[in-house]
């Protein structure tokens, strides 16, 4: 008997949760080391407040929904096609404070889970891809001692966590209904596997605290796994984390940086590529910057799509080869296809080795030698349909380069497009004009000097000379640094710029928590995590290993109720 209903499956939802969230507590509260709910408790210790802050619990958001399938049930292709997309908090859509669950969630998980669990599975004949691995023995002759063994190792994959024992009894007790429908154990345990799927234990990430701590704690090892694959896979925790955690030894910092080593090297760190620098530096927005058509036919579908991957290629270089982060937005190599080489005026040498998807890397320009500030990606999508944007290009540095965003504008306040162009007259004189207007100026004199040296990339990010026949003067003001002319002055004053580096932590704490940077603590161990990235070489990597052998991802405050809103 299949279930195809959602009444049926609301029935096995209710029957794979009791009610409460069980403790999935592996190993018990503590400190890290050097650190205690009162604060540095060594010499050496950080001299930060005693406060790690908290994550709210949290549904996987559509990539983790698709990335944990895969892993778990071995379907490649994504599964949240259909889902809503998710909103995001502080830049990033694994916020917790934002990632809602509606009605339209609920009933997607219970119609989707049946059909995941029928296609991993197959059947004997047409096995799919994930029946070898979930099947480990045959339910038709194990009866239910196979079936304990099937769903003790499923549920912990895919909880994140042991089941405990009154939740596979629950789960076993799915063979009563299939009994009902005169089918035996095989029917048994796929409806338990699609019970375990539609529990919250899956749907959510949970972390519970522990009653008798009243102050900061650690998480447990087995919320440490999840925190880690997470951040560095957008992915349940594999096999090997999961022992570690049930051996209660992933909170020993040398195993725990080995750990995020071995994962850096995995292909599914990929994720930090797609979902952090996705988000971070607008690489997701690439395919979905809309160009006018009549002023710039030659932004096509294609020409973004190779745009967007020159920007994951380029943001991967530093991750894989341990290259500075300043380096960002000085460094004149890049990735180019075919089509993206001729919008950059640029040849593909013959013996370059090109990736699968045709792109090579390559030298590009010194018009090109500004980093990120010069590829056609960024500077596409901080560009208005039609035309330029200082302002926009200028906001992008600000916001997700500097971490110092400029004042909202005041209410009233015309925009550029009220101020007509005037014969001969290029965007900046325009822009100066607009600026004139002294409740314009309190606003646009710290964004518009910035943007003003990027003019010399048209909005779909090709170099030019002049603009509207005037030519381009690209010199500019970088707040509170000094003055610069043309991306590459820009590109090198920013990355000597004490606020990129602490930045990059900020943004890379934000996605790693799944919270904003915000609690009374975190100022502090911005700073402390960006001097120990720089002193071990400033790059990427370092940084991760840093956030993750932190308190705040490796402990949890103390929940202080409305006090914490």
């Amino acid at each position: 008997m299949r279930f195809r209903s959602l009444t049926a499956l609301a029935v096995l939802s209710l029957a794979a949760c009791d009610g409460s969230l069980l403790d999935p507590r592996g190993s018990g509260p503590g400190t890290v080391d050097g650190w205690g709910p009162d604060g540095p408790s060594g010499p050496g210790g950080p001299t930060v407040p005693a406060e790690p802050g908290r994550v709210t619990m949290r549904r996987l958001n559509r990539s983790e929904l698709d990335h944990t399938v895969r892993d778990l049930l071995g379907l490649e292709h994504p599964v949240s096609t259909d889902f809503p997309a998710d909103d995001r908090g502080y830049g990033y859509d694994n916020n917790g404070d934002v990632l809602s669950t509606s009605a339209l969630h609920v009933e997607l998980l219970a119609s989707s889970a049946e059909e995941w669990i029928d296609e991993a599975l197959g059947t004997t004949e047409a096995p799919g891809p994930g029946r070898e691995r979930i099947l480990t023995c045959d339910a038709a002759t194990g009866g239910e001692a196979c079936a304990r063994t099937i769903l003790t190792a499923f549920t912990r994959r895919a909880w994140r966590r042991p089941a405990t024992e009154p939740e596979l009894t629950r789960l076993l007790g799915m063979n009563t209904i299939a009994q009902m429908h005169g089918d035996g154990w095989p029917e048994g345990v796929r409806l338990a596997l699609i019970a375990t799927l539609i529990s919250p234990h899956f749907l959510y990430r949970v972390e519970l605290d522990d009653p008798a701590v009243t102050g900061p704690e650690r998480v447990s090892d087995y919320e440490l796994a999840s925190r880690l694959s997470y951040f560095l896979w957008a992915s349940a925790p594999d096999d090997e984390l999961l022992d570690l955690a049930e051996e209660g030894g992933l909170h020993d910092e040398t195993i725990l940086r080995a750990q995020a080593e071995r994962m850096l090297d995995d292909d599914r760190a990929r994720s930090l590529v797609d979902d952090f620098a996705g988000q971070w530096l607008y690489t997701r927005l690439v395919p979905e910057h809309d160009a006018d058509d009549a002023t710039f036919p030659e932004w096509t579908p294609d020409l973004a799509r190779s745009a967007q991957g020159e920007m994951e290629r380029f943001f991967a270089a530093f991750l894989e080869e341990d290259r500075p982060v300043e380096e960002m937005l000085t460094a004149g190599f890049g990735f180019v296809d075919d089509r993206l080489a001729a919008h950059y005026g640029v040849e593909i040498p013959t013996d370059a080795t090109r990736d699968e998807q045709g792109f090579a890397r390559v030298m590009l320009p010194d018009t090109r030698s500004a980093g990120l500030l010069s590829r056609a990606g960024v500077l596409a999508v901080t560009s208005q349909p039609n035309r330029t944007s200082p302002v926009k290009r200028g906001v992008w540095v600000l916001e997700q380069i500097l971490c110092s965003p400029p004042p909202p504008p005041p209410p009233g306040v015309e925009g550029l497009e009220a101020t007509e162009p005037r014969e001969g007259e290029t965007l900046r004189e325009r822009f100066e004009r607009h600026r004139s207007d002294p409740v314009c100026a309190s606003c646009h004199s710290v964004m518009d000097p910035i943007g003003f040296g990027l003019e010399r990339y048209d909005a779909i990010g090709r170099y030019r000379e002049t603009d509207n026949d005037g030519a381009i003067d690209d010199s500019g003001l970088l707040p509170g640094f000094g003055d610069f002319t043309g991306a590459s002055e820009l590109g090198a004053m920013i990355s000597s710029d004490p606020r990129f580096p602490r930045c990059v932590t900020r943004q890379m704490m934000t996605y790693a928590l799944g919270r904003g940077v915000e609690h009374r603590s975190d100022e502090a161990w911005v700073d402390l995590l960006t001097e120990d990235m720089l002193a071990n070489g400033g790059t990427l990597r370092a940084l991760v290993l840093e956030i993750v052998t932190s308190p705040p991802f490796r402990m949890r405050g103390a929940d202080h109720g409305a006090e914490d809103e």
